[in-house]
């Protein structure tokens, strides 16, 4: 199966959607056409128009794909297939995809850790724009804000 191929999954559903919003990011500044595909209401043809390069198609394309277990002849045409493959699989990782390498896991915590486990996801993001802010200052954010991840990432985005 292609390397290049990421399975995300987990139990919590916006940061998988964070994680993706990245990847496809990243893909759309270096110029890649990216295509998404719903495997319950995909067609062959459908299948064939997001996976197949042609020749006057473009080089660097990036195809997400949800409900994979749907899809038709999905396991062939993720091991046929050159373009790499984003593939949101919910809670858990479905046999087929099991020879997928490149596997990330996001779970939700319990609860009574969700406030703590926040404070340490909101200083993650603000690290990934360089810059660092104490346990302190992060836990009033959170107090002040809230346990929504997307308000989360907003607040990160301010501290750049």
């Amino acid at each position: 199966m292609n390397d290049t191929h990421i399975v995300l999954y987990g139990t919590s559903d916006e940061l998988i959607q964070i994680r993706l919003m990245g990847l496809v990011n990243e893909a759309l500044t270096r110029g890649a056409e990216v295509a998404y595909l719903d495997g319950k209401t995909a067609t062959k043809a459908d299948v064939s128009d997001v996976i197949d390069v042609g020749l006057f198609g473009s080089e660097d394309k990036l195809a997400v794909i949800t409900r994979v277990g749907s899809l038709p002849d999905s396991e062939k045409v993720l091991e046929q297939t050159e373009v790499p493959c984003i593939i949101i699989s919910g809670r858990t990782i479905p046999k087929m995809l099991m020879k997928v390498r490149r596997r990330e896991s996001f779970e939700e915590p319990k609860s009574y850790q969700k406030e703590d486990w926040c404070v340490g996801l909101l200083r993650d993001m603000v690290q990934q724009h360089g810059k660092s802010i104490s346990e302190p200052i992060a836990r009033s954010v959170v107090r002040r804000v809230g346990l929504d991840l997307g308000v989360l990432r907003w607040e990160s985005l301010k501290f750049k």
